[in-house]
């Protein structure tokens, strides 16, 4: 009896060697899965590192063909719109923090002149850069009128009368000399010194600098403003 007690044992040993042995074989199956799973890890990585390298290059090259095309749009629009222009399309429509240059205000009065008010305004609802009428008349009132010949109101004359039929060309023109005190005196709104004779009408050697009479005229249009 104790010879069988002994072999039941010693069957029982070598079942649990065997349980252990199997242990042993699903413990190495599972780090050989981790080790499989350990490995596909880089090449995933890797394979994601490379298609992020491709969108990279497709987006550079789309920037690349973007920058051409803004290239070619801002050469083809500099012989056209003036800097404070070109600024005044990147702003919201009816922006007032545009802050025309003399250049586009002269451009603008001459469009006025030959377009008129109405050809003037559709310009603008068609979103073209110009200041609006009201900062016209404002800039107009502030023009530079130094004695001596105007040359910008010239300039604005000469667009106008491009525009006007043979008949309505006809006008009168009135003229008036007046005598003045000789006097050096400070304007506040040209902010300059006035008194002095004009200099497209001073003569070499004379004998006081400052004018004695001032010539007045009128220009009116018989059929037209």
């Amino acid at each position: 009896m104790k010879d069988t007690n002994a072999a039941h044992e010693d069957a029982d040993d070598d079942h649990e060697d065997s349980d252990a042995v199997h242990e042993d074989v699903d413990d190495d199956h599972e780090d050989s899965d981790a080790v499989h799973k350990d490995a596909d890890v880089p090449h995933v990585k890797c394979k994601n590192c490379e298609m992020l390298k491709l969108e990279i290059r497709r987006l550079k090259r789309q920037n690349r063909k973007l920058l051409k095309q803004v290239g070619l749009i801002k050469a083809s629009v500099n012989g056209l719109f003036n800097e404070d222009q070109l600024e005044a399309l990147k702003l919201p429509q009816g922006s007032k923090n545009v802050r025309w240059s003399a250049v586009t205000v002269r451009e603008a009065m001459q469009l006025r002149c030959v377009l008129g008010v109405t050809g003037y305004n559709l310009l603008r609802e068609k979103n073209y850069p110009l200041p609006t009428l009201r900062t016209l008349c404002y800039r107009f009132e502030n023009l530079d009128f130094m004695p001596g010949i105007l040359t910008t109101i010239v300039d604005l004359l000469e667009v106008k009368l491009q525009q006007m039929k043979p008949e309505e060309r006809h006008c009168v023109l009135a003229l008036d000399e007046v005598q003045i005190e000789q006097a050096l005196e400070y304007d506040t709104t040209l902010k300059r010194f006035l008194g002095t004779i004009s200099p497209e009408l001073r003569k070499e050697n004379v004998g006081t600098p400052y004018a004695r009479h001032a010539l007045c005229f009128l220009l009116k249009g018989m059929s037209t403003k």
